[in-house]
């Protein structure tokens, strides 16, 4: 079996262990497309995996790097920038905006592209080097909002609202 279906093979056959929890990898990245990959065929895999999760009674955690796979397919999104938590909320069409920079970034970019039939481009600047000392803000030396408080001590964890919480000294809110 070619590597691309057996790990869609074993993404789908994830719910079928004893555990009550299974983790779904999608492994597209923002900047490139699978060759043979088709949206149906992803749309179909998750599709299984919910069927099967759901008929047992399990969770999934969904690893994307596809923030409207996430809103479609997940009750919750965790986002993360370089290991570090960002931020976190329930996945809904209410309107909400997000409070960090990162996930404000994203969502500008997506929004402009589609707005102007573009693709959407990469936020500028560079992730950090992951193997040197990091700085509280792991996302702040690409931050139109960034200070100098940003890169003192441990980044706060702020409540946006009961279920909504976000790692920024100067959110979007």
């Amino acid at each position: 079996m070619p590597l691309r279906s057996s790990s869609r093979a074993a993404s789908a056959s994830a719910p079928a262990s004893p555990r009550r929890w299974a983790v779904i990898r999608n492994s597209s990245s923002p900047t490139s497309r699978r060759r043979g990959s088709s949206v149906l065929t992803e749309a179909a895999v998750l599709d299984l995996v919910a069927e099967l999760a759901r008929a047992r009674g399990m969770a999934t955690l969904l690893v994307t790097h596809n923030l409207a796979l996430a809103a479609a397919r997940c009750h919750r999104i965790v986002v993360m920038h370089a290991g570090q938590i960002v931020e976190s909320a329930p996945s809904r069409g209410d309107g909400r905006r997000s409070a960090s920079s990162l996930c404000g970034a994203i969502a500008g970019e997506r929004s402009a592209a589609l707005r102007g039939g573009r693709r959407a481009s990469v936020i500028p600047g560079q992730i950090p080097d992951l193997t040197g000392a990091l700085a509280p803000c792991r996302f702040s030396s690409r931050c139109s909002r960034h200070q100098a408080d940003c890169d003192n001590g441990p980044l706060p964890t702020l409540r946006i609202s009961a279920d909504h919480l976000v790692s920024c000294r100067h959110p979007l809110c």
